[in-house]
């Protein structure tokens, strides 16, 4: 695989609708990490940062009926319901923190073991 071959994941919803997700490149995990690094002694503020970072940047497309045919924009992620973003995290929480020392994935709310 090349390097600037973008992996991706799609991510099973429900019955009837997909998010397929791409790993970050190293400016967007950079700036991800940036917006992380002067709230990195309060996990609450990394995870939160995270949380609204990533799913608007990682978010390669969609496929459904409950996407109404909308496309993948930043505000349309922003208009998705929490349990919707919260299905991809598990996934592009890793992706944004791989790498990262123990104590900032710890901060993340991702597992260090």
């Amino acid at each position: 695989m090349s390097f600037f071959t973008q992996q991706t994941q799609v991510i099973q919803i429900d019955e009837r609708n997909t998010i397929t997700v791409r790993k970050p490149t190293n400016a967007e995990r950079n700036t991800i990490l940036d917006a992380i690094m002067p709230v990195a002694s309060d996990e609450n503020q990394v995870a939160s940062k995270i949380m609204a970072m990533a799913p608007r940047m990682l978010i390669a497309a969609w496929n459904g009926p409950d996407f109404e045919g909308r496309p993948v924009t930043p505000k349309n992620v922003d208009a998705l319901p929490p349990a919707v973003i919260d299905a991809t995290l598990p996934t592009l929480i890793p992706w944004v923190t791989e790498g990262l020392t123990p104590d900032l994935k710890k901060e993340s709310g991702v597992a260090t073991n």
